[in-house]
């Protein structure tokens, strides 16, 4: 530990591609103490590690009330969705700026979560939350096909499916159930969930076709500054949702993006995110109507950080350790943004599988070429990838250019260049 530096919490889940956020967290100049269960790469990083399920909230509480015992906690944050209600009740534990509980559970909680868009003038797709194969029968039959069904507290995409037609719910919407309950029943707010749903545990939705896009935000005392939009490219005519490529700044036109920020501000104040960062989606249809998916209390996983900081020069994960020791975030802005484009690979499977060899073909060629950020590799041989897991990449890369369009071709040219081999297991 280093004499001098504040003490910042860091409660975490294992995701590999946080690995640049714990490198700017270094970076800030703080004592970063670790409370996870099961780290690997992530001690690299730290300067304690205590270990903890921090799906449990009241486990992690108790640990964090041991820990200020023995070094004095300043500040604690979440970079990981899933660590986010855990996080929240540490802060309030301790009298730390965060988020409040109850806005962490309205974050995490897709249902509670479209309640309270509601509260606003924004559009949201059509929803109800459902417990069986009739309940979702009757949705569709009044919305039409084709509709989405996707976990009450999911998140990453995991268990979301487009649903086209009777004959695949009525195939579809059992096995799904069983998945949620099997996947997110060990999450921190599950017991929470359940005691007040019962089973209902399945939000059935309108399915809006249009584009995609993700807003990254900084939010302190109730005000919110979009700092980057980011247009998304998502693979066509599948029934999930990987999100395969991204690009800042958007090309939408000036009045939709303001409309964006406007949007974005009145939805975050509606959910009680007053500190902190929000990573939030929306789609636009082809008549410029903007729909507002969903909101995360953390910022955008993957390349977005690095993304944001490359294109606006806004270092968002220092920006969150200054809200984190209540100090209103410092940072500028770039006059104009730099083209960013980013590419995460997946591998789309019909049944749990094994990776049995990864090829990237003139591989020193990428890593060197000129317009390259960074190439992540998450993966190795053999590890397993659970097919309702197959929305979490494997890889990503993140490129400049001159222009948005010549940034976007080279990850396409860059991404024909990954192979993954696949078994069945």
């Amino acid at each position: 530990m280093k004499n001098n530096l504040k003490n910042i919490l860091v409660v975490n889940l294992s995701n590999p591609s946080r690995k640049k956020h714990f490198e700017e967290l270094k970076k800030y100049g703080i004592n970063f103490i670790l409370m996870m269960d099961d780290p690997s790469w992530e001690l690299d990083y730290c300067d304690m590690y205590f270990k903890a399920n921090v799906r449990n909230i009241k486990e992690s509480v108790e640990k964090t009330k041991e820990i200020n015992k023995i070094v004095h906690i300043d500040g604690v944050i979440a970079i990981v969705e899933h660590a986010v209600p855990t996080a929240a009740a540490i802060a309030e534990e301790l009298g730390l700026t965060y988020i409040s509980t109850e806005t962490a559970f309205r974050a995490r909680n897709k249902y509670e979560m479209k309640k309270a868009y509601s509260k606003t003038d924004v559009k949201v797709a059509n929803y109800e939350l459902i417990s069986s194969l009739d309940e979702a029968l009757s949705f569709a039959k009044k919305q039409g096909y084709p509709v989405i069904i996707k976990p009450i507290i999911g998140g990453g995409s995991i268990c979301v499916l487009k649903i086209n037609d009777e004959e695949e719910l009525k195939n579809n919407f059992d096995k799904v159930k069983k998945e949620i309950i099997d996947i997110y029943s060990v999450d921190s707010i599950y017991d929470q969930t359940i005691k007040k749903y019962e089973d209902k545990v399945v939000l059935i939705e309108e399915y809006i076709d249009g584009t995609e896009m993700s807003v990254e935000s900084i939010n302190y005392n109730g005000e919110t500054d979009v700092i980057a939009i980011h247009e998304k490219e998502m693979f066509s005519e599948i029934n999930v949702f990987p999100e395969a490529y991204f690009c800042t700044p958007a090309s939408f036109p000036q009045n939709i993006q303001q409309e964006i920020i406007d949007m974005t501000k009145k939805t975050n104040k509606a959910l009680g995110i007053n500190y902190g960062l929000t990573h939030t989606e929306y789609r636009l249809t082809k008549n410029n109507e903007l729909y507002i998916i969903e909101t995360g209390a953390r910022m955008g996983g993957g390349p977005i950080f690095e993304s944001a900081l490359n294109s606006t020069g806004v270092n968002m994960m220092h920006a969150l350790l200054d809200i984190s020791l209540g100090k209103k975030p410092e940072y500028k802005k770039n006059k104009t943004q730099k083209p960013i484009a980013s590419y995460l690979y997946y591998t789309l499977i019909e049944h749990d599988s094994k990776i049995l060899d990864m090829h990237y073909e003139d591989l020193q060629d990428v890593i060197n070429h000129p317009n390259l950020i960074k190439l992540y590799l998450y993966r190795k041989k053999g590890d397993i990838i659970q097919k309702s897991h197959q929305t979490m990449s494997h890889s990503h890369m993140s490129v400049t250019g001159n222009t948005r369009e010549e940034a976007i071709k080279l990850t396409h040219e860059l991404s024909k260049k990954f192979h993954f081999d696949m078994e069945k297991i």
